[in-house]
């Protein structure tokens, strides 16, 4: 007589949820306008302007090292303007200048692209990781303009307007491209938009996402002067809520202050209120 063994067996199966991996060769740029507003100034000769133009910068995929920044004057050739100072947010010394002579040989606009209007572009050319923004996070850069005096070619009622260009390019043996970077850890040159609205190692400018098409990252409008008021305050000696007076006297009360300024050509330059 045969005897047969029958054995119960349970299998348990357990699935866990796989981590999605995307290989890429290289990192994501994304440059546009920070949202923080920048108001109209009056830039005077011989100082250091307020920020004229904030810029917002995210790296995706990777670090990515800015190697080489081009702002370009609008409307006219920004010839009162010695130098841009490049500061991180927050910080209280530039970590680069952006200068006409910074761009050497380098492929820049020779008109603003909206006209015949002639225009000047000032480069920071910055290999040491000057500018280096870290994967997931964003940075802001504010541009401050130096002005140059009157003895140096410094004028009045000059508008003074920056913007990095948005054309699609990015040839680092040209020198073309308004904003060229490279990734930290892949070592490789960041491509121009490729315009397929997908990110593939390129930089997005004036954009915050991948975008088949750039647009420009434009500053407001300033003015050149060579000397301003640094304030207006209250000089009436009458504390609030002072009984009104009788007969004629005085009101109203104001000190006007004008900024110290350098701007010595055929004498100093006085602010006079008309």
């Amino acid at each position: 007589t045969d005897t047969t063994a029958e054995t119960n067996c349970t299998v348990i199966v357990t699935i866990t949820r796989s981590t999605l991996w995307a290989l890429v060769s290289q990192g994501d740029l994304f440059v546009s306008k920070d949202t923080t507003p920048v108001r109209n100034r009056q830039l005077l000769g011989g100082a250091l302007g307020d920020a004229i133009l904030r810029v917002q910068f995210r790296a995706q995929n990777e670090d990515i090292d800015v190697t080489d920044l081009q702002f370009t004057s609008s409307g006219t050739t920004a010839s009162s303007v010695d130098r841009l100072e490049l500061y991180r947010e927050g910080d209280v010394t530039p970590f680069a200048d952006a200068t006409v002579g910074g761009c050497g040989s380098d492929d820049i606009l020779a008109a603003n692209g909206e006209g015949t209007t002639s225009v000047q572009t000032f480069c920071a050319n910055m290999e040491s990781r000057q500018l280096l923004v870290k994967e997931g996070e964003n940075l802001n850069l504010i541009v401050r303009p130096r002005l140059k005096t009157d003895v140096a070619g410094g004028t009045s009622n000059q508008e003074v307007r920056f913007f990095l260009d948005h054309t699609p390019v990015s040839n680092e043996s040209k020198g073309s491209g308004s904003v060229r970077a490279r990734g930290l850890q892949s070592n490789n040159n960041l491509d121009a938009n490729s315009g397929d609205s997908t990110a593939a190692g390129e930089v997005f400018i004036g954009r915050t996402s991948a975008n088949a098409t750039n647009v420009r990252v434009v500053g407001e409008k300033h003015i050149s002067v060579l000397a301003k008021i640094a304030s207006i305050t209250n000089a009436n000696p009458d504390a609030n809520d002072s009984a009104v007076p009788t007969g004629l006297a005085p009101i109203g009360q104001f000190k006007f202050t004008a900024a110290n300024n350098v701007n010595t050509l055929n004498g100093l330059n006085k602010f006079v209120l008309s």
